[in-house]
């Protein structure tokens, strides 16, 4: 068995999923041996995907029934979804528009202090480059897609990839539209909700991006791992 070890909110469900697709047939021990995630939060996870309907139980083994794809799914103890925050949502139309506007993605009914706020930081931080356009025309484009997961900000101004607990500044790959889900409309474009000037981005030392922390203003916040609820995003 694996050292365990303290993870960020989320990363110890994630590599319990991984191992579950990857075997599709397992054991309890399974897990443990191909995690370094605590036995106690392996066994929460285990009851929330049962719950859920993911995997199944035959005696002492499990089996996977309910695959949707390579990140982990946010499972209450009831079986019920975890919802995506509002930043997860917006990170998810950047991806598949590429480039857009703040308008744009402020018209799909997300808080335009929040969408403002996001994008900018994203931008200092190398994540999004900003073209041209002043206010809600503001113009951005995707140029660092680190993965499914939304970049955090976190509460000292900080960047933090969750697709991989490192600094994202460091021989990032991008991840390509591998996983995309299609959003009912486009967020490039023109005008959306409001006018309004949009903040322009600062001279000076972008964002780091560094491990750990969470979402200011990313909507409410999701409980900690199996306690009532995965983690959001």
């Amino acid at each position: 068995m694996n050292t365990t070890q303290k993870l960020p909110r989320g990363a110890g469900s994630q590599q319990v999923w991984e191992s579950v697709r990857t075997r599709r047939r397992f054991t309890f021990k399974n897990l443990t041996d191909d995690t370094n995630v605590h036995a106690d939060t392996i066994r929460d996870y285990l009851k929330c995907l049962l719950a859920g309907g993911f995997v199944q139980r035959f005696g002492d083994e499990y089996e996977l029934v309910r695959d949707v794809g390579p990140e982990h799914p946010r499972v209450r103890e009831d079986g019920s979804l975890v919802a995506r925050s509002d930043r997860q949502k917006m990170w998810q139309a950047m991806r598949i528009a590429r480039v857009f506007t703040l308008d744009g993605m402020a018209a799909h009914g997300f808080n335009r202090l929040n969408v403002d706020d996001y994008l900018n930081r994203l931008a200092r931080g190398g994540i999004l480059r900003r073209l041209d356009g002043q206010g809600g025309k503001a113009r951005f484009q995707l140029i660092k897609d680190v993965g499914p997961k939304a970049p955090q900000i976190k509460k000292d101004k900080t960047i933090h990839d969750p697709n991989q607990s490192a600094l994202a500044s460091r021989n990032q790959r991008p991840a390509g539209r591998r996983g995309v889900e299609k959003l009912p409309a486009a967020v490039a474009g023109g005008a959306g909700a409001g006018g309004g000037r949009g903040r322009p981005a600062r001279r000076g030392q972008p964002d780091r991006l560094q491990p750990g922390g969470g979402q200011p203003g990313a909507g409410p916040e999701v409980p900690g791992e199996f306690g009532g609820g995965a983690e959001a995003g």
